[in-house]
């Protein structure tokens, strides 16, 4: 039988898996990207999502090799953020602004980010009952049809346009 704390852990764990893992989607498929300025703040987002990679393996106990291959990334782009080349272009990439050709590599990148967090919403739902997982589909996709500016009855601001050769 699965202890209280770990049903509590777990459900807490898959509920932000499941908006990492959509947060990715997002921005992959440009439905609602964040603004150049908005992401350049948000360090500490990538904090989180890469301890967040890792910290279900204490519940569930799989997948260590490459959710600690997507926390030492993730480590690495707080660390240089804002200073190094590929941080900076992978941050770029990511924004609402960006008009500059697709790259493959931060496409595989944001993929394998999703998968890592994907993985993680699987082994808990093997561990809290697989149900768990319509609970975990059900809020995401409606709040982001919500929020998303195909939807939205106002117009964002222009912005700046992002390109990066």
């Amino acid at each position: 039988m699965t202890s209280l704390l770990t049903l509590v852990a777990g459900y807490i764990l898959l509920i932000n898996e499941g908006f990492h893992a959509v947060a990715h989607l997002n921005v992959l498929f440009r439905v609602r990207p964040p603004t150049l300025e908005e992401l350049k703040g948000r360090q500490n987002y990538f904090l989180w999502d890469g301890i967040s990679h890792i910290l279900p393996y204490f519940v569930h106990g799989r997948f260590l090799p490459y959710l600690l291959f997507e926390f030492i990334t993730h480590m690495f782009y707080v660390w240089r953020w804002n200073k190094n080349y590929y941080v900076i272009r992978i941050r770029d990439w990511s924004v609402a602004e960006y008009k500059g050709k697709w790259v493959t590599e931060d496409f595989f990148l944001t993929w394998s980010d999703i998968i890592g967090h994907t993985l993680n919403v699987w082994a808990l739902s093997q561990i809290l009952g697989s149900w768990t997982l319509i609970f975990w589909w059900t809020p995401y996709p409606l709040a982001y049809i919500a929020m998303s500016r195909l939807y939205s009855s106002s117009e964002p601001k222009e912005a700046e346009v992002v390109k990066t050769n």
